[in-house]
């Protein structure tokens, strides 16, 4: 009875874990015009960017794998100090499947010319949906909302 117990509360924690997530996003981050930095800080910065969206949760929904939303973002560095001061710009990509076909329609393909915010290698991007972190944080919050407005908003008339 207790391995059932058990095995039974292990599967539901599982399950909900699997279910919680909204995103399924691609992160690439560039920076072409920096060329005495390490290239560490760069996988650093997409690793993280990547965990705050595939393994946060924004909403109360539950997504089965196959219906999270896919975003891509493409973060250009265009300033760095060498240690944790970025400038760039951002480009925010999401599209979503038309019914009935494995296609996907455009929605946005927005970039945001002045991104700025502070970041140290090896760290996780702290996220409180009421209260502001930091720069970072902020911004990717927005754009995390923002798209999943425009998801909910897609699929059916207000939402």
């Amino acid at each position: 009875m207790r391995k059932i117990v058990l095995s039974t509360l292990l599967t539901g924690l599982l399950a909900g874990g699997v279910l919680a997530q909204e995103f399924n996003c691609q992160v690439q981050v560039q920076a072409p015009q920096i060329s005495n930095a390490d290239p560490r800080i760069w996988k650093s910065l997409e690793l993280a960017i990547v965990e705050f969206y595939n393994t946060r949760r924004f909403t109360n929904y539950n997504y089965a794998p196959q219906e999270r939303i896919d975003i891509n973002l493409l973060l250009t560095v265009n300033d760095f100090n060498g240690t944790d001061y970025f400038r760039g710009t951002l480009q925010v990509i999401y599209a979503r499947p038309i019914f009935n076909t494995d296609y996907n329609s455009p929605v946005i393909d927005l970039v945001d010319n002045f991104v700025e915010f502070r970041f140290l290698e090896n760290t996780q991007i702290e996220f409180t949906p009421d209260r502001f972190q930091n720069n970072l944080s902020s911004l990717l919050g927005f754009y995390a909302y923002f798209v999943l407005g425009l998801d909910s908003d897609s699929f059916s008339p207000l939402g």
